[in-house]
């Protein structure tokens, strides 16, 4: 039974589409794959293995710093629209569409489909999941296809891991059934995904359990209702290739030091579904494994191969569907409007580095904008508003040959808008030369020129962004 309710909120169709499905580092090949019992099979689990007994990593967390979890949490719990896990989407003429976040894993308290969804369900006329076949055949099917994405000749794990965490590597093959020494000859992002699986999900599925995507699956075939992928298993398997080896590497140094706490962290995760703080999955995954030196780059990259590219794929497989009418849609839960996040400005093209700290506190947090130009601006947060859709920031360190401007203050809103999302972008500045008679390079219209161009790139490229650009 669902300990808590999904709360259902009304969408007139652009809320929706801003939605990025959830990522743990350390759980990200169980995100991938734990839902649809396709992660490499314990082989030979010991009848007398401890029974399991996880626990939430939080409390040992906040031992160590408390102010900062809590700020983390704090921070997840805040983000915009993060307390609904059941969406409806509506527009005159148009059948009512659904969109469910899940989280893909297999728990006693996520044992059943709360009764909304289940009537939510019920009222569709089609199902779309993440991936459409969820059987162990489709797994090893898509398995043998990625085979090239897989296999390295360069003995990569060997150069990039400590002897230590390459046994680690070792052993998670060896009960899986295969040769240890395959360790040699596989790509960072496969070994990632033969340590998502552990004794107590085994088990977990052996008693019945199934994580929230299958049930979806089953309360559809028993209505008969067509079912739909929006990605198929070798997708996400590419999706895992292609992110840079350097961070494939950090990612399973991260899985590796976080091994042994696997179903806690797993539970630690089913704890953040049900108090709708699934955002702080990445900072917490920082804290749990501080030696794999997650930086903010490592995290951002690692993130747009897992979620953001992925995210287009599934939101231009999902818009017919919605434009039709009558879907129910089921995907990892995390809602994130790319917008609001004040460490990350990656989405202009002028940009190429977003150093920034912890935290959206207004006159507090600062971050350092490096534009491709080598150009460096300083901001400073200065409203944080996700109820509003708002945030604005003070740029207190410009680059006169960049733009031309002093004090240039910037707020950003997202409204709806007939079923799209409209991003408003206004600024306030002074020309580069305060004082009379300014050099046609510092005048005003050369301020008004170089600001306006700033901004409409960048909000041309956020509209490709979210509409499934590259």
């Amino acid at each position: 039974m669902v300990t808590k309710e999904p709360r259902q909120h009304r969408s007139n169709g652009a809320s929706w589409q801003r939605i990025l499905w959830p990522a743990s580092i350390v759980l990200a090949a169980a995100w991938l794959s734990s839902s649809y019992l396709d992660a490499p099979s314990l082989a030979g689990v010991s009848e007398r293995a401890p029974s399991c007994r996880p626990r939430s990593v939080l409390p040992e967390l906040r031992e160590k710093d408390a102010a900062r979890i809590d700020r983390i949490l704090d921070e997840a719990r805040r983000v915009e629209n993060a307390d609904a896990v059941l969406w409806r989407v509506e527009r005159e003429g148009v059948a009512t569409s659904y969109l469910f976040g899940t989280v893909h894993v297999a728990h006693e308290t996520l044992a059943e489909l709360n009764p909304a969804v289940l009537e939510a369900v019920a009222s569709s006329r089609i199902v779309a999941l993440e991936a459409a076949e969820m059987s162990r055949s489709a797994f090893v099917q898509a398995m043998a296809e990625a085979g090239k994405l897989m296999s390295a000749q360069d003995k990569p794990l060997q150069r990039m891991l400590g002897d230590d965490e390459l046994k680690v590597v070792e052993k998670a093959l060896s009960v899986a059934g295969y040769p240890a020494d395959l360790a040699l000859g596989v790509r960072p992002w496969v070994a990632t995904l033969f340590l998502a699986s552990s004794e107590c999900q085994e088990r977990q599925h052996e008693a019945g359990l199934k994580p929230l995507d299958m049930l979806v699956s089953e309360a559809a075939k028993a209505r008969s209702l067509p079912i739909v992928g929006l990605e198929s298993m070798l997708e996400q398997f590419e999706a895992l290739a292609a992110i840079p080896d350097e961070e494939q590497a950090a990612w399973l140094r991260a899985s590796i030091e976080a091994h042994d706490r696997l179903d806690d962290v797993t539970h630690t995760m089913v704890e953040l579904y049900h108090a709708r703080q699934l955002a702080a999955v990445w900072e917490l995954t920082r804290e749990l494994a501080p030696r794999a030196k997650l930086s903010d780059d490592t995290l951002k990259r690692i993130r747009e191969g897992l979620v953001d590219k992925r995210n287009r794929r599934m939101m231009a497989m999902s818009l017919p569907l919605v434009e039709k009418g009558g879907a129910f849609i089921a995907v990892g839960a995390m809602h994130l409007l790319v917008v609001g996040n004040f460490q990350d400005m990656g989405w202009h093209p002028d940009i190429a580095k977003t150093d920034a700290a912890p935290g959206h506190e207004p006159e507090v947090t600062t971050r350092t904008l490096t534009f491709k130009s080598g150009a460096v601006f300083t901001d400073k947060l200065t409203r944080y508003e996700p109820e509003a859709r708002t945030i604005a920031f003070l740029t207190d360190k410009e680059d006169l040959k960049t733009l031309p401007v002093e004090g240039y203050s910037t707020t950003l809103t997202v409204t709806d808008a007939v079923g799209k999302a409209k991003v408003e972008w206004k600024g306030a500045f002074y020309r580069g030369y305060m004082n009379n008679d300014p050099p046609p390079e510092l005048s005003d219209d050369a301020a008004v020129k170089a600001v306006t161009a700033f901004q409409k790139a960048g909000l041309e490229a956020l509209k490709k962004k979210l509409e499934g650009g590259s």
